[in-house]
């Protein structure tokens, strides 16, 4: 497996190969999907700027230095420097770290989570080309995104955070986690896709793909997020086209095994993903936790909340040490087993 190398840190987990690349590539053998989101090499020096308003001012891109924590509950607005990006992110609530990765043309600030910044503090982001966060002359890749949020994480100094990813957000958060296990404690995905999309995805999903546009009226909460704070609303069609054939081969199941954080593989009775998938992954994972929820389709962190957040609130607030399981070998017993 080739070794891939990037700051002072170094991983042997590669996505595997030789296999069906973008999506527009992959389902080109079977059925094109829209799906949402080149490998670098993250410079540890890599100049970040950043500042931090209050959401009601106008956020512009000079950077103000900002203190992390000395900073209290209320929302906070910054742009950072990030591999030639303007990265633009938003912080509410305070106490330990969460970092919430959208799906592939997620918006930070239009998914909240209210129920998560009582005791926590949330690090939304718009990942390159999505919503405020301009796009550059570089091809978008999920190994880039990675090392854009682990950069970014290095600019607002947090030593170690919890994940959430959505979607492929999902893919981006196990990617942060395998390239550097030192930052990350806890993930959760949602919806995501841990190997080929042709396989992951149910057939019925596929099979409306092909005729979609970046004007189908079908993607319309999408575009209008983006057009509403892009920096070039006239930049879509681009973005749409460029994001559909972003290089994906999937994670080798070595790969998924090695990785060291505790892991919850939510998703939807009625996802996009088919429940099988799901399941196959989650058994991968050293400390994989498994969540299907009942009821709940694809969008269900933005349109049902209440039925995931008790979920994710639980697993990030476990404790490190749990009672065994009874089983029949090991039987049940109040304070000992459960």
């Amino acid at each position: 497996m080739a070794k891939v190398t990037f700051g002072d840190h170094s991983s042997a987990i590669v996505p595997r190969q030789n296999r069906a690349g973008s999506i527009h590539d992959t389902l080109s053998e079977t059925e094109k999907f829209t799906q949402p989101c080149k490998e670098s090499v993250m410079s540890p020096s890599a100049s970040i700027e950043e500042h931090s308003l209050p959401a009601t001012a106008p956020v512009d891109h000079n950077g103000v230095a900002h203190d992390m924590q000395n900073q209290s509950g209320a929302r906070r607005q910054g742009f950072a420097a990030v591999h030639g990006l303007s990265m633009y992110y938003e912080i509410e609530g305070a106490g330990k770290p969460l970092v919430y990765i959208p799906m592939g043309f997620g918006v930070a600030g239009t998914t909240t989570f209210p129920a998560l910044t009582q005791d926590r503090m949330l690090i939304s982001l718009d990942l390159q080309g999505r919503g405020r966060t301009a796009d550059i002359d570089r091809s978008l890749s999920y190994e880039q995104q990675a090392d854009d949020v682990i950069a970014l994480l290095g600019h607002l100094k947090i030593d170690q955070t919890d994940l959430l990813g959505e979607c492929v957000g999902g893919i981006v958060a196990m990617l942060v986690a395998m390239r550097r296990p030192d930052l990350v404690r806890r993930v959760i995905t949602y919806g995501t896709v841990f190997g080929q999309f042709h396989e992951a995805y149910k057939s019925e999903i596929l099979a409306h793909v092909m005729s979609l546009t970046p004007g189908s009226e079908v993607l319309r909460f999408q575009r209008e997020s983006y057009e509403r704070v892009g920096p070039d609303p006239a930049h879509w069609p681009t973005i749409w086209d460029k994001f559909n054939r972003t290089q994906w081969h999937g994670f080798a199941p070595e790969d998924l095994g090695q990785v060291r954080a505790p892991v919850l593989v939510a998703v939807g009775d009625q996802d996009w993903v088919r429940l099988e998938h799901s399941l196959d992954s989650y058994r991968l994972f050293p400390k994989g936790e498994l969540a299907v929820i009942p009821d709940a389709g694809h969008f269900a962190l933005d349109s049902e909340q209440e039925k995931l957040l008790p979920l994710f609130e639980g697993f990030l607030n476990a404790p490190e040490t749990r009672l065994p399981f009874a089983t029949t070998a090991f039987g049940y017993e109040r304070g000992f087993s459960r």
